[in-house]
């Protein structure tokens, strides 16, 4: 009897120890399993709805606290459609799609754009921060990495809920912490409206070497008077890009403009159909402004369907950040020696998604085409190399790449 009850004791204080080694439950059912002693075994049987009942089953059972089960299935979704790997494809909630909608409009937030790592396709970083908005005066710089937003972390996390998470009702604050340097720091941030994707132009004179990049407005000075380059400059393609453009380009041209530099620098993308259209001001008609390739191989030509009406010397000015809709107008003025291209070799996101809405209460943003230039060269992951590359320095009031611009127009004459 004694002996028995001494068993006991040894055997529980082994569980125990073995409890405490292995911080899991689940090491201490595999010590119970070779015991034989008999408890709850829940397997797979290949069917995904069913392996989440169970799932849900062992959570009913165990877990001590509140279980919502639309935020589980939400979740669920997420996770599965996330197993794919692609970072443009994703399960959005009516949410986030609403926010994915409106996001090539005005909103209320903090005013940066973020992008992954790419050496490590998980962190997010900031790649752009909107002059005069919330973000830099509370300090934050391009190239900070977030590393979480109002106390969640960030790892992994797609960048349309890093984004969504950044916005919200104008006049609340969010907490956004970076690490910068090694270090890492907390910044309260004050959410307000921001106004976005306008195209600003101006006329600038090519015997002028002192341009500063902050200076884009139009003005009636003694250089738009006597200018002939024209300066149009936009960081987004929306649907009211096309109209804009055509409208900056003809204004400059009126003051007299004879070359035209067109600034795509931190332009993350937008609607793909701006971007030709732009294009098609340009390039004559019938020839090949995109192709596109379906996941059967099925490609696909998008032709300019007009005569050109801009016909005089381009410098197309792009950077790291210069994405999706922008390197396809990059890429066709490139291929047909149309323009330029100065700056730093492209982001490199060639491929197109589409929205399928009424999924599950939700929406599904699939990545369904790559694209190729009309010379057939691929971007995704590659970029587009500038012709001549050029480094913004930012210890200085100028703009070396619109100085650099301007030395090429000239070189043009």
């Amino acid at each position: 009897m004694k002996a028995n009850n001494k068993a006991v004791i040894i055997c529980t204080i082994c569980i125990t120890a073995l409890i405490t080694f292995s911080g899991t439950i689940f090491g201490y059912y595999h010590y119970l399993e070779a015991k034989n002693v008999i408890i709850d075994k829940y397997e797979s049987n290949g069917d995904i709805a069913s392996d989440l009942d169970v799932v849900r089953t062992v959570l009913s059972k165990y877990y001590k606290g509140d279980i919502e089960d639309d935020k589980l299935k939400e979740a669920a979704i997420k996770g599965y459609v996330d197993g794919l790997g692609d970072e443009y494809t994703t399960y959005m909630t009516e949410t986030e799609l609403d926010s994915l909608e409106t996001s090539l409009s005005d909103y209320s937030g903090i005013g940066c754009y973020v992008g992954k790592l790419k050496t490590t396709d998980e962190t997010i970083i900031i790649g752009f921060v909107k002059e005069n908005s919330p973000a830099e005066r509370a300090g934050i710089k391009e190239g900070d990495i977030i590393v979480k937003i109002d106390g969640e972390d960030v790892d992994g996390m797609k960048l349309e809920k890093v984004t969504s998470k950044m916005k919200g009702t104008e006049g609340t604050n969010v907490n956004v912490t970076i690490k910068r340097d090694g270090n890492v720091i907390e910044i309260p941030i004050v959410r307000e409206r921001i106004k976005l994707y306008e195209i600003s132009h101006k006329v600038i004179n090519s015997n002028n070497s002192g341009v500063s990049g902050s200076d884009t407005s139009s003005k009636d000075d003694e250089n738009i008077l006597n200018g002939d380059i024209g300066y149009i400059d936009f960081d987004s393609f929306t649907e009211g890009s096309y109209d804009e453009f055509k409208a900056a380009y003809e204004d400059i041209e009126k003051k007299g403009a004879k070359k035209l530099i067109i600034d795509l620098r931190n332009n993350t993308g937008g609607y793909v159909t701006s971007a030709l259209k732009i294009a098609d001001l340009i390039i004559p008609e019938g020839e090949t402004l995109l192709v596109t390739e379906d996941k059967d191989g099925k490609r696909q030509e998008t032709k300019a369907e007009k005569s050109p009406e801009i016909d005089i010397p381009i410098v197309v000015i792009v950077n790291n950040n210069s994405a999706s809709a922008s390197e396809i107008l990059t890429a066709i003025l490139k291929d047909y020696g149309k323009a330029t291209v100065i700056g730093k070799t492209t982001y490199g996101k060639g491929v197109i998604q589409t929205i399928i809405p009424n999924i599950l209460g939700g929406a599904l943003k699939v990545t369904s085409y790559e694209y190729y230039t009309p010379k057939g060269n691929k971007i995704n992951k590659i970029g587009i190399k500038p012709d001549v590359e050029v480094e913004d320095n930012k210890s200085t009031p100028e703009d070396e790449a619109i100085l650099k611009a301007i030395e090429v127009l000239k070189e043009n004459q």
